[in-house]
């Protein structure tokens, strides 16, 4: 994994635990 790939799956974790927090239905 690049540095960059890294930091993407970081920004899309860190998004799926904000859209789980406001929208339980995810």
């Amino acid at each position: 994994m690049t540095k960059k790939e890294e930091l993407v799956s970081e920004l899309l974790s860190d998004f799926n635990i904000v859209a789980a927090t406001y929208f339980p239905t995810f």
